[in-house]
């Protein structure tokens, strides 16, 4: 998913390929973004907080705020030491702790910064719920790589990831993405471009950006107007129009949009689209 300015669209969904690990699958797609062009961040789980990862996109101007398991290592006042372990120290009273409100919830914070392995400065926070305080099994672990960011600033951005999600529940829901039955990647590939195309055209559906809900429920209580391989939505294009003239797309038709190759670049396209409305921050979520 890609975050500006309050927008998220679907970036890309790629198809698993059982020759490469999850990691290398997401370095070639740090490699293919484009320049970040502002202050710009990777959200992702405990899954990808590699450091071969968080460097790929730094390279492409990308810090990286994500989870951390557990066992991860830091070293507290020079201290080789398991990251559960040190929040078995962790105190209330502590000057490093602070209480700090994320979505109408309240968790007690300690803020590590300083060296990991293979990473030589970042900002570690150890979290417990208010009323979970020093539950081992309610531990939460953070990391982000813009150590400039304050502990409110780094919960408030890693909170921004559950807009992925959502997306893979209103996919699932609403666009069919768990009942397709097509068994070549060049068709599956081609059902996730219309699939995220919709998904587009539900945000979009009032004019101006809107939430997914709000567009399809919209959607329904207008009449269609179709004429065959055609689709037609004019509010979503007149926004379109608006606000991205320099990188307008036309999708309109559907048969010409079946036999077109996926080259299509349909990620760059959301990419220029977003960064079009000059944003203070850029996300993408994985």
């Amino acid at each position: 998913m890609l975050s500006c300015n309050g927008i998220t669209l679907n970036y890309a969904v790629i198809l698993y390929d059982k020759t490469k690990s999850k990691i290398k699958i997401v370095q070639d797609i740090a490699a293919e973004l484009p320049e970040a062009p502002v202050v710009s961040y990777f959200l992702c789980d405990s899954w990808y907080t590699s450091v071969d990862l968080m460097k790929s996109f730094l390279k492409k101007g990308f810090y990286t705020i994500g989870a951390l398991k557990t066992n991860r290592i830091l070293y507290p006042m020079g201290i080789r030491q398991k990251a559960s372990e040190l929040a078995l120290h962790m105190r209330k009273s502590d000057p490093n702790v602070s209480l700090v409100t994320v979505d109408k919830r309240k968790f007690y914070v300690y803020r590590y910064e300083g060296n990991l392995n293979k990473i030589s400065n970042a900002v570690v926070l150890l979290s417990y719920p208010e009323e979970c305080f020093g539950n081992p099994k309610a531990l939460r672990i953070f990391i982000s790589t813009d150590v400039s960011l304050s502990t409110q600033e780094i919960l408030d951005s890693y909170a921004k990831r559950w807009s992925i999600e959502l997306f893979f529940r209103q996919s699932k829901q609403k666009l069919g993405l768990d009942k397709y039955q097509i068994r070549s990647s060049q068709g599956i590939q081609r059902y996730w471009l219309i699939m995220s195309l919709t998904h587009y055209l539900c945000c979009m559906f009032k004019g101006k950006y809107c939430t997914f809900e709000e567009g399809y429920c919209l959607h329904h209580q207008v009449k269609e107007r179709t004429d065959y391989g055609h689709l037609s939505v004019d509010p979503a294009w007149s926004f379109a129009e608006g606000c991205f003239n320099d990188c307008r797309v036309i999708l309109c038709n559907f048969r010409y949009l079946l036999i077109y190759s996926y080259k299509l670049e349909l990620k760059d396209f959301w990419f220029r689209c977003v960064t079009y409305l000059s944003p203070l921050s850029l996300s993408i979520s994985l």
